[in-house]
């Protein structure tokens, strides 16, 4: 998986960290530009691993945080990271930039063009199971 990472040649990374409460964390998902694949790294015995350790350390590359980097404990230094939810809040005029508009400058230098038949909130796809289910009742 990650030889097809590496190959995809990818611009911008992002990174998501589960258990950041051990260093290094418990699991690391990575997602990137270049390519529709997610990796899922289970650090072993105290180590990140060789090419997570690079593609944290790569300067070239942007790693996207959901968060401040620094707290994410992964156990490397990590290098041209950003804080996409600093970067989505207010600019300086005080208005909120958003999450599309921050990954799509980031991505493709554009901000996501927002459309109606693509957003997923939960006001639009909650269904409520019917009642009775088995894994409802008591």
């Amino acid at each position: 998986a990650w030889r097809r990472f590496w190959a995809s040649k990818p611009t911008v990374a992002a990174v998501d960290a589960e258990g950041t409460h051990h260093t290094p964390p418990l699991l690391v998902q990575v997602a990137c530009d270049a390519t529709r694949e997610i990796l899922l790294c289970e650090p072993a015995r105290g180590d990140v691993g060789a090419d997570l350790r690079r593609l944290l350390g790569d300067g070239s590359l942007v790693k996207c945080f959901f968060g401040p980097p620094e707290r994410e404990h992964l156990g490397a230094k990590i290098a041209n990271g950003v804080d996409v939810q600093r970067l989505a809040g207010p600019d300086k005029d005080g208005r909120q930039r958003g999450l599309a508009a921050v990954c799509g400058d980031l991505v493709r230098g554009e901000p996501f063009a927002k459309r109606r038949d693509l957003q997923r909130s939960f006001g639009f796809v909650r269904r409520r199971p019917a009642p009775g289910l088995g894994w409802l009742s008591p």
